[in-house]
């Protein structure tokens, strides 16, 4: 299979020179059309790569298309191959092999999905954080391939650099960006109300039929991915309604402008992502990016607060160990006792996410001087973190900065 890849990553090379993607992008159902925006596009049909499967399911136009988005050159692919097609898995996963052949360094995935969780409505986007593969395959079965580990590691199989640099653009662009868990059906039938009954009780948000063996195969490539499912539909037993791919399609041609702002914010910080990544590994603090997407959080989060007796909006972002980032606002109440501080709000998202560890906290008021978290909330941070947790207070105009262990000594003093 390696050479086979080699061979179609010449093909590529010839009929684009001077291309060098830094980033990949596999685009699923109906969400082909951002492929059609870049600049300096080169699209190169499937059938013209050795090696590579076609993509025969309707809504997959079955191209690599190379290019520039955000400034930063990409290579997509435009469509993908499914095991339900009769492929094998490891056909299933030629491309984002093709990929990092390329050069690409990260990996940005998409599919259309069922939604399962509970609120989610066709339209949503979902950014993943974890998977459950029920297919009963992988495309690391076989022989290993020497360009990876026999076992690879996938605690953090979807990048937490890269997963905050899309909740970064998110919260730029003023667009919601749920999280969750996706569960990965061999198909092509759709799931049964049963079936979709046990993958709620297993912690899925959201089902589909691809993704899982490309991120499976990238993380033993040891390339960073992330990925965003576009729900198109509710799944069986949620919805009355019967299920049908061209909803799926349409659904997600209706998507189309806010998926494609997303995705062009996401790769313009893939960048820095990277870098952080990189830094992790040389065991180096993360780059100042990191912390400007912690506090865009923050700031996004306070545009939600509910303080209509002290008029004081804030709002608070804490990052897990696992790298995710949990956001909270201010809820005041007429009894002052049942008010909740933003930073706290933010705590109970950690733990309901099942995280016990805190990282780095942000927070932001809306003006006159950077305001640090009150006594009771600087306790419930500093039993989740450890002396060293950086925390930072901003204001549009200002900020200050300090650690837990400095913090938790001082009086607390409301800034206005």
């Amino acid at each position: 299979m390696t050479g086979r890849v080699e061979d179609a990553a010449a093909v590529v090379r010839e009929r684009a020179p001077g291309q060098a993607p830094a980033v990949g992008v596999v685009l699923g159902s109906g969400l082909g059309a951002f492929a059609d925006t870049l600049a300096g596009l080169v699209r190169i049909p499937y059938a013209d790569l050795p090696g590579m499967p076609g993509a025969r399911v309707p809504g997959h136009a079955g191209n690599l298309c190379l290019g520039a988005a955000s400034g930063v050159p990409i290579a997509c692919l435009q469509g993908r191959a499914h095991a339900y097609e009769g492929h094998p898995p490891e056909k299933v996963v030629f491309g984002v092999r093709l990929l990092a052949a390329l050069g690409c360094r990260a990996v940005l995935l998409t599919n259309a999905a069922g939604g399962i969780g509970r609120g989610l409505a066709p339209g949503d986007l979902l950014l993943l954080r974890d998977h459950l593969n029920l297919m009963g395959s992988s495309p690391l079965v076989g022989p290993n391939d020497p360009s990876g580990p026999r076992f690879p590691d996938l605690t953090h199989a979807y990048s937490p650099p890269l997963r905050a640099a899309a909740r970064a653009a998110a919260a730029e662009l003023g667009l919601e960006l749920r999280e969750g868990v996706y569960a990965a059906m061999l198909g092509p039938a759709y799931e049964t109300p049963a079936e979709v009954r046990m993958l709620a009780r297993l912690g899925a948000d959201a089902v589909g039929m691809s993704t899982v063996p490309e991120v499976i195969a990238l993380a033993h490539l040891g390339v960073p991915v992330a990925a965003v499912s576009c729900i198109t539909n509710l799944a069986a037993g949620i919805s009355e309604r019967p299920l049908a791919h061209a909803e799926v399609e349409e659904v997600a041609r209706r998507t189309r402008d806010r998926f494609s702002a997303l995705l062009g914010g996401w790769i313009a910080r893939v960048p820095t992502a990277l870098a952080a990544t990189d830094a992790s590994a040389a065991g180096a603090p993360g780059p100042e990016g990191s912390l400007e997407e912690l506090l865009a959080a923050a700031r996004a989060a306070r545009e939600h607060a509910h303080a209509p007796y002290s008029g004081f909006r804030v709002g608070a972002a804490i990052r897990g160990a696992s790298g995710a980032v949990y956001r909270g606002c201010n809820v005041e109440n007429a009894s002052f006792g049942a008010t909740i501080c933003a930073e706290r709000g933010a705590v109970m998202q950690l733990v309901a996410a099942g995280e016990a560890r805190l990282t780095e906290v942000a927070v932001f008021v809306e003006g006159g001087t950077p305001a640090m978290p009150c006594g009771v909330c600087r306790q419930v941070l500093w039993e989740l973190g450890a002396a060293a947790v950086r925390v930072i207070s901003a204001t549009p105009s200002a900020r200050r900065e300090t650690t837990l262990g400095a913090l938790l000594p001082e009086p607390f003093e409301l800034a206005r």
